[in-house]
């Protein structure tokens, strides 16, 4: 399959996944957040700063995977490239799964109290299905699980559908001719109110679960950033990477200006904002029709969706104006990276597990977590992983085409 590169691309996917290893390590510290295991100490102010990564970080991810497989023209080989696809995102998941999530399982149940210390114990109740006590374990109710790798499955899931719309374009003979900035902006504004939509009507009755099937909010949100990303990476988009690039200081100033207005919403609860259709000349104010009563927890939620996007598209003109160049130091990771997110919540679980009893306060706990896994992902992929090729598809790193 002919490949256009793009260094940027590749770039960006390196940063998503190394701003969620860190997200991963500040979910230790967060108050009120439940996770597979946390820190004695918990941070009052992370919550915000967790909530400015959160509002973009998978979307980003997903967006970057759609454009990603643009660039890989998979419509000129389509069985070729889903048979790629499927060993290439499933196979490293089967082998995290059996061989480097249940660890992460084994920990959280140890940590809570669900189950006394004994691995060998865990595993051979793991891969019988035996069943757990209540809460053991994220996923014990199904009993396994595969924890932050979720991702993939729903990717692979994601690329089947997108493979189906590739098929029936065919079939129609339809065809994609070049967009001008003014429609991709059109189109922008369309799937803001789809994302709007989202939030408001879908998401307070189908949270997340990340478990594959019914997850009713997660899948039409995600897949719409994976299309949007296959849009924005066709070679019918081409010019408005350019204009992208050249807006990106104003892109920035509105995302951060969004979110400041986000974190000014967030304190005022209780908020209401009474909407009139019209006010008479004279009088007390009277309704026409209907009165309409937005809360600030829907007013959070627009303005939310705002950030996301407009986060998201200031990211991409950066990423384009500065990452896109053959000797970009960060896109020569993008191989590497896959094993890093393999293996950073089982390293990150393992080292709370150790060091939260130690009690040596907020900021040493969380150096040594921070630091702990990043140089344990290091020497695992530098000194395990790379000089053994047998390991290397088991761990997503594949020979490119």
């Amino acid at each position: 399959m002919k490949t256009n590169r793009r260094y940027d691309i590749d770039a960006l996917r390196v940063l998503a996944f190394g701003i969620l290893i860190l997200y991963h390590c500040g979910m230790l510290f967060v108050p009120g957040w439940g996770w597979h295991i946390k820190s004695s100490y918990q941070v009052e102010a992370l919550p915000s700063i967790m909530q400015f990564f959160n509002a973009w970080r998978m979307p980003l991810l997903f967006l970057v995977s759609g454009a990603a497989i643009a660039l890989a023209n998979p419509q000129e080989r389509l069985v070729d490239f889903v048979s790629s696809r499927t060993f290439r995102l499933l196979f490293p998941l089967l082998m995290a799964m059996i061989f480097t999530v249940p660890l992460q399982a084994y920990v959280q149940a140890v940590a809570n109290g669900s189950i006394e210390a004994g691995l060998l114990r865990f595993v051979v109740n793991y891969f019988t299905f035996q069943p757990w006590p209540q809460g053991a374990f994220d996923g014990s109710d199904v009993g396994f699980t595969w924890n932050h790798l979720w991702y993939l499955p729903y990717l692979f899931v994601y690329t089947l559908l997108l493979v189906g719309l590739l098929k029936l374009k065919t079939m129609l003979r339809l065809t994609l001719n070049s967009l001008s900035v003014s429609t991709v902006s059109f189109i922008s504004a369309i799937f803001l109110l789809y994302i709007v939509a989202l939030k408001l009507w879908v998401k307070p009755h189908f949270p997340e679960t990340h478990a594959l099937y019914n997850d009713w909010y997660a899948h039409p949100y995600y897949f719409g950033f994976f299309i949007f990303g296959y849009l924005l990476g066709r070679p019918a988009c081409n010019n408005v990477w350019h204009k992208l690039a050249g807006s990106r200081w104003a892109l920035l100033a509105v995302a951060l200006s969004s979110f400041a207005i986000w974190l000014w919403l967030k304190q005022c609860n209780g908020l209401q904002v009474n909407l009139w259709l019209f006010a008479p000349a004279a009088g007390e104010l009277q309704l026409s029709g209907a009165s309409y009563m937005l809360c600030a927890t829907n007013i959070k939620m627009i303005v939310h969706a705002f950030y996301s996007l407009s986060m998201i598209a200031a990211i991409l003109a950066f990423g384009f104006q500065y990452l896109n160049k053959p000797d970009s130091a960060i896109a020569r990771y993008s191989q590497a990276i896959f094993p890093w997110y393999i293996l950073h919540q089982t390293l990150i679980v393992l080292l709370a597990y150790w060091l939260v009893p130690l009690k040596l306060g907020v900021i040493a706990e969380a150096v040594l977590v921070i630091s702990g896994t990043f140089i344990g992902c290091y020497l695992v992929c530098r000194y395990i992983i790379m000089p053994l090729p047998f390991l290397h598809n088991a761990f997503g790193i594949f020979a490119k085409r």
